[in-house]
């Protein structure tokens, strides 16, 4: 076990980590999602982070609304995982995407195929109120070992902070 300090910077956000690590020990029982933020306007970048995906692998996004009245298309709805079987993925949406609860998925294939992981989110619509700072773990629990993603959105560009966990 080892102390590490890291500095992390995506989307003008910088955060600095002071952790412990660990070398681990079982791979998790199943591939989990979070997104965040977990509610914005249409125009916020919506990030996906997931853990425990098969290395190297090409999965595809599926967003649709709760009611399963609106299914969002993209040009290109593909995500490879990588070497450790992290997956990253944004999007935002457009002024024609109605505001309402949706479920962002990770497939194993663009149409058909099999749902490997799924989790909320909603969307204010093109004028609301945009989302403040945010940070979720990916998986949201697990045991000594395990590898957990911290991803932040909303923050200030080009600004440090600290996170203390």
């Amino acid at each position: 076990m080892q102390k590490r300090t890291v500095a992390l910077r995506f989307a003008g956000l910088t955060l600095l980590l002071d952790f412990l690590a660990f070398t681990p020990v079982a791979a998790l029982a199943a591939p989990q999602i979070t997104i965040t933020p977990r509610q914005g306007p249409n125009s916020t970048l919506f990030v996906v982070t997931g853990v425990g995906f098969n290395a190297n692998t090409t999965y595809y996004l599926r967003i649709v609304s709760q009611n399963g009245q609106t299914q969002i298309n993209f040009d290109d709805a593909s995500t490879q995982s990588d070497a450790d079987g992290v997956l990253l993925a944004g999007f935002s949406f457009g002024d024609a995407v109605p505001a309402g609860s949706y479920v962002a998925s990770i497939a194993t294939a663009e149409t058909g195929g099999t749902v490997v992981a799924s989790t909320n989110f909603s969307l204010s619509g093109a004028s609301g109120a945009p989302s403040g700072p945010d940070i979720v773990i990916t998986p949201s629990q697990g045991r000594g070992g395990d590898t957990f993603i911290l991803t932040g959105t909303g923050f200030a560009p080009n600004t440090t902070y600290t996170l203390r966990v």
